[in-house]
């Protein structure tokens, strides 16, 4: 099935592999009919965002999406910090345990 390159930036709007979709499309439905079912649904929606700036197609989005939910340095650091004192605190607990068994 040839697309042509509209219908293949409609498809990486909202598909992360677009060709690998397609054929997978096609090994379940050879006329091609979700292809353009998909085509048609996201045309619009494709078209009204694409001319935009900050437009990302669907790999760039979800990209942009991880990096978000990536911890900055200092959520890292307070990870640490809480690590370090409970650490502390399980320690205490220990030696007074040992130390209120060897009375």
């Amino acid at each position: 099935m040839e697309l042509t390159q509209e219908e293949r930036d409609i498809l990486a709007h909202v598909v992360v592999v677009p060709d690998a979709w397609v054929t997978h499309s096609l090994s379940v439905a050879p006329d091609g009919s979700a292809v353009r079912a998909k085509i048609d649904r996201w045309r619009p929606v494709y078209l009204a965002e694409k001319d935009k700036s900050d437009y990302k197609n669907r790999v760039e989005r979800d990209v942009a999406e991880e990096i978000l939910r990536q911890p900055t340095e200092e959520q890292l650091y307070e990870v640490v910090v809480v690590a370090k004192e409970k650490e502390i605190l399980r320690r205490q607990a220990i030696a007074e345990l040992v130390a209120e068994q060897t009375k």
